[in-house]
């Protein structure tokens, strides 16, 4: 469900892979990973309690937790966090074809009020806080709930709000849409054509696609809100 067009794996490999394997890491999971260890290790604790923030089908802390397992470490677990039944149905799936059923904890709720019950070495979020519209609220809830020597770890795409294009990147794709074939110029995620590209605006309306996927509500406080709440919040300085 989270394949990408050729292009981007093209893009990534060739013009980002080579900026993060100075950090060292090739991949947001080698990213998690190498950092949720070194949390593990600042807190000192027998028992390593992480959280994944709006986790989707939980696949990502499947990989996690397969890395930590090969790593030698059994005294862990995963707590995914998901509004979705369906999403968490996917993971419980998922964790148990791989027997990390004992690894993985499966908590349904709305990131935009949660509030933690426990506390955690980690907090991580991938891709999701584009999808967040009460983010104080949400990084003041990860703070709390974080060991004080805790790490909040995220990966994720800070760009113009609703997904729409940077009027100067909007001229080039214009440029480009009118060159195409008319055939061509059909909208996939919304199902039309349109003979003139449009920056349209994906925050400000939900498009069901099937039960467990929706275009729309994304992007919804994008730009400089993500880093603007997060210092609020003296989660990153």
């Amino acid at each position: 469900m989270h394949e990408l067009p050729e292009i981007f794996y093209y893009w990534s490999n060739t013009y980002l892979r080579p900026i993060l394997e100075d950090y060292g890491f090739s991949n947001p999971d080698q990213f998690f990973v190498q950092h949720l260890l070194e949390a593990s290790r600042r807190t000192g604790r027998s028992e390593i309690r992480l959280l994944s923030i709006s986790t989707g089908n939980c696949d990502t802390d499947v990989r996690i937790a397969q890395a930590f397992r090969q790593a030698g470490l059994n005294n862990f677990y995963i707590e995914c966090l998901e509004l979705s039944p369906i999403m968490l149905a996917l993971g419980r799936a998922d964790a148990e074809a791989h027997s990390l059923s004992q690894h993985l904890k499966f908590t349904q709720a709305d990131f935009n009020n949660w509030n933690a019950s426990t506390d955690y070495d980690a907090v991580m979020a991938n891709q999701s806080l584009h999808h967040v519209s009460a983010l104080e609220h949400l990084f003041d809830a990860i703070k709390d709930s974080l060991h004080p020597k805790g790490l909040f770890l995220t990966s994720d795409m800070i760009g113009r709000n609703g997904h729409m294009r940077w009027p100067e990147s909007l001229t080039i794709v214009q440029r480009f849409w009118q060159a195409l074939p008319e055939s061509y110029r059909h909208i996939q995620q919304l199902r039309r054509h349109e003979a003139r590209y449009k920056s349209w605006g994906h925050s400000l309306k939900t498009i069901f696609i099937t039960p467990c996927f929706a275009i729309g509500k994304i992007g919804l406080v994008q730009q400089t809100a993500q880093i603007a709440a997060a210092r609020e919040s003296n989660l990153i300085r």
